[in-house]
């Protein structure tokens, strides 16, 4: 029995299995085709993959407590894989394609991974030889083709031997996400279905307001916890998620996806913020004229807005000028983007308040890989630009002070909640480096709360203190 009290669900399969239940003929991933058009997969396809792989993953003895391990990108297959290993109690253990083989090798013989899933054909070239290096590493798939060593091949065997699912307990490990520190090995971070559920179960209290209308465009790596909370949160709404081709071509996906919800790092609104900037500048004359008008009524409708006030003539201008200019910036994210999630680093406060003020709300989140990720996050009810946002619900945060100069209002961040990894991987020294003996995890950043529970991150903690 865990110490904390859970919502439902408190695992990932019955996350998954209620949404294919609950929104069977619901788009759920969008892969763009050759012709450059997106086509989308139902969650009720998706959910007849994931019962057939799991099979076909229970015939090559795949069971409770196993490593499954995936090198791709974001993908429909990476999905089916992963509800697939988590549904007969195994983990995922995700990998990046853009990786050294040396860390490739390091992860699948530290996690032991038996079975596993590549991308790409030059890819299981580079690791064909591994079986015969890595004692647990039984068998290779390639995810795309047909025939032997597929995918395809194993999710055919699977349709002939159905195998129910299984609802994992909430502290089995569901994931193995692997950091890169910039010293020695990178560290495998063991978290567990709850810290996956509660995150989730605290992003959907935060914005109620969103329900399965909604729709993403996947920018972040599912190998990221950041990434793939966006993923389990997007399934258990019963929303869409379309994958980018490419960084270079974002933009046009956007067009295409018409997102209405982001998740994002600040160098994707930092990179268009300078683009608009750049464009006006370069314009010149009555454009930059009328950008700087519309840019400044929007500042002042704010500032008249938070002091419960409004004003006739400005709302008048900000409207004119907002029809004339930044619904063109709208449009460049699709038209419907109606909020967005920033986190990983920190966002320019003036640069959020430039979208804030063009009707494209940032808000700040922050977390760890191993908090799962979030701990703190600003939303629609609830933001203070340039903070990183209230405590999420279930989620508790001391402040320690013994760290910090003396007279200092700040401290290093201690998190405590279901979202708390269960450790590294492996690694006991180094969990017991980070973990306090009640639970919590150290997190390395200094942060202080502002009078209404705002947190405000205020840099690392210095080597000498730790």
């Amino acid at each position: 029995m865990t110490k904390f009290q859970l919502d439902k669900p408190d695992n990932l399969v019955e996350l998954f299995e209620n949404s294919v239940k609950r929104f069977p003929d619901m788009q759920f991933l969008g892969t763009k085709n050759n012709q450059g058009e997106y086509e989308w997969v139902t969650y009720r396809e998706v959910g007849h993959r994931v019962d057939n792989l799991r099979a076909g993953l229970t015939g090559l003895g795949i069971a409770r407590g196993d490593a499954v391990g995936i090198i791709s990108n974001n993908s429909t297959d990476w999905a089916v894989g992963h509800y697939a290993t988590v549904g007969l109690g195994a983990f995922y253990v995700p990998m990046y394609e853009a990786e050294l083989v040396q860390v490739w090798e390091y992860i699948i013989k530290d996690s032991g991974v038996k079975v596993i899933f590549v991308s790409k054909p030059d890819i299981y070239e580079k690791i064909k030889d591994f079986p015969s290096r890595i004692p647990t590493l039984e068998k290779i798939f390639l995810i795309p083709g047909q025939g032997e060593g597929t995918m395809s091949e194993l999710e055919k065997i699977g349709e002939k031997n159905p195998v129910k699912s299984i609802y994992p307990d909430p502290e089995e490990v569901a994931v193995l996400v692997y950091t890169s520190g910039t010293t020695g090995d990178p560290k495998g971070v063991l978290l567990m279905h709850m810290n996956w559920t509660s995150n989730h179960h605290a992003r959907a209290k935060a914005y109620s307001e969103f329900d399965h209308n909604e729709r993403s465009l996947s920018l972040l790596p599912w190998a990221h916890c950041f990434g793939l909370g966006e993923l389990h949160t997007f399934t258990a709404l019963g929303a869409s998620t379309g994958f980018m081709e490419s960084t270079n071509t974002v933009i046009s996906d956007m067009a295409k996806i018409r997102p209405t919800m982001l998740i994002a790092v600040p160098r994707i609104f930092n990179k268009v913020y300078d683009t608009i900037i750049t464009k006006i500048n370069d314009a010149g004359g009555f454009k930059k004229t009328l950008f700087d008008a519309g840019v400044e009524a929007a500042k002042q409708k704010r500032l008249l807005a938070e002091q419960g006030k409004s004003s006739f003539m400005v709302n008048l201008k900000f409207k004119i000028i907002d029809k004339i200019v930044f619904q063109k910036i709208r449009d460049l994210f699709g038209g419907r983007l109606h909020a967005s999630m920033t986190g990983s680093a920190a966002m320019n406060p003036d640069i959020s308040r430039f979208f804030h003020d063009i009707g494209i709300p940032l808000y700040d989140a922050y977390g760890l890989t191993e908090t799962t990720p979030g701990i703190t996050m600003n939303c629609p009810s609830k933001f203070r630009i340039g903070s990183v946002g209230p405590l999420m619900d279930k989620i508790r945060v001391v402040i320690d002070k013994s760290v910090s100069e003396p007279e200092a209002d700040d401290g290093e961040i201690v998190c405590y909640g279901p979202n708390v990894m269960k450790g590294y991987h492996n690694k006991p020294e180094a969990t017991k480096e980070v973990m306090t003996p009640d639970g919590g995890v150290r997190t390395g950043d200094r942060g202080r709360f502002d009078e209404d529970g705002f947190m405000w991150i205020t840099g690392r903690i210095k080597e000498q203190y730790k």
